[in-house]
C-alpha cells in the first residue's frame, strides 16, 4: 500500500466527506474508493479498445488451447 497526499477543491472535499458517511470509513478511504473505481473504468475502456482493434485474439487463443490439448 502507497500513501500519497493530495488537495482537493471545496466541493470534492463535501463530495468525499458525503461518500465516506454513506460508506463508512474516511474521506481518504472514500478517496482511494473512488480512484480505484475510476482506474478499473479507464481499464476496462483501454481494453474494449483494443479488443476492437485485434478481434481474432479469443478464437486465436482458444485454438492454440485446443491444439495444445490434443482436442
Amino acid at each position: 500500500m502507497e500513501r500519497v497526499e493530495v488537495q482537493v477543491d471545496p466541493a470534492t472535499a463535501r463530495y468525499l466527506r458525503a461518500c465516506a458517511r454513506l460508506r463508512g470509513g474516511s474521506m481518504a478511504e472514500a478517496a482511494a474508493r473512488q480512484l480505484h473505481e475510476l482506474a478499473i473504468a479507464d481499464g476496462v475502456a483501454k481494453l474494449a479498445v483494443w479488443a476492437q482493434e485485434n478481434p481474432s485474439f479469443f478464437e486465436d487463443a482458444e485454438a492454440e488451447r485446443e491444439a495444445a490439448l490434443g482436442a
